[in-house]
């Protein structure tokens, strides 16, 4: 049961990039993905599927992924209603939703939500809680979510313009993570160019070229993070 609801507090603060994201520039990827969702159920909450790009594109991929993952798939349609959007959260984790995607209709109503999840979370369990805040190069930088520390991850297929285009999403944060740098013989992504523009923005900030792929630069990374972890367990005993 703590799993599953770790899920859900997780899923409901991607809230903000979700109601924000998916026609600009910049934006999340989408990917196949094969095993690994067996037994797992992914609730979403749509706030207009009358809305034509949800039933045309968004969610044929959605099914799409979850099927591949073998995961199982349920929605609800709020029909543009913050208020009955609420209702149809708290009757997707009912039904035993794993995780939830919401498109939200209004991210200040879906609040009580997120607070009803964080108060079933047991948080001196956990070494460590990740917010996955995704979407666009703007919304997410836009809010606070609370935090400890911010980590972007660029992904060379974007392309190295990205600093000068969104600032904002470059300023502040704690770490970047250069992702898919593999790719780099094949695209065309200055990675000096890329780096000049962020420091301009944030200077001296911690960066980790990696590959998931190769596992190149996973190991600095994953120290950084281990030592963040560390750092935050010692101030609190």
């Amino acid at each position: 049961m703590l799993k599953r609801r770790l899920w859900v507090f997780l899923a409901l603060f991607a809230i903000v990039a979700a109601a924000c994201g998916g026609d600009d520039e910049g934006g999340g990827e989408t990917g196949g993905a094969t095993g690994g969702g067996e037994g797992l159920t992914v609730g979403v909450s749509w706030n207009n599927y009358n809305e034509e790009r949800w039933a045309k594109w968004d969610e044929p991929a959605i099914v799409g992924a979850l099927d591949a993952a073998g995961a199982e798939y349920i929605s609800s349609d709020a029909g543009s209603s913050a208020e009955q959007q609420l209702t149809d959260v708290e009757n997707l984790i009912s039904q035993g939703a794993d995780a939830l995607i919401i498109l939200a209709q209004d991210t200040e109503a879906i609040v009580p939500a997120v607070q009803s999840a964080l108060e079933q979370l047991e948080l001196e369990r956990f070494d460590m809680l990740l917010i996955e805040n995704v979407g666009n190069l703007i919304c997410p930088a836009s809010f606070q979510l609370g935090t400890h520390l911010s980590v972007l991850v660029a992904s060379v297929p974007e392309g190295d313009d990205k600093p000068y285009k969104y600032p904002g999403a470059y300023r502040g944060v704690d770490a970047l993570v250069i992702n898919k740098i593999d790719l780099l013989p094949y695209v065309s992504f200055d990675i000096d160019h890329f780096r000049r523009g962020v420091e301009v923005l944030n200077a001296g900030l911690a960066t980790f070229p990696l590959s998931c792929r190769t596992g190149e630069g996973l190991d600095a990374w994953l120290d950084w993070v281990g030592i963040q972890v560390e750092a935050k367990r010692r101030m609190q005993t």
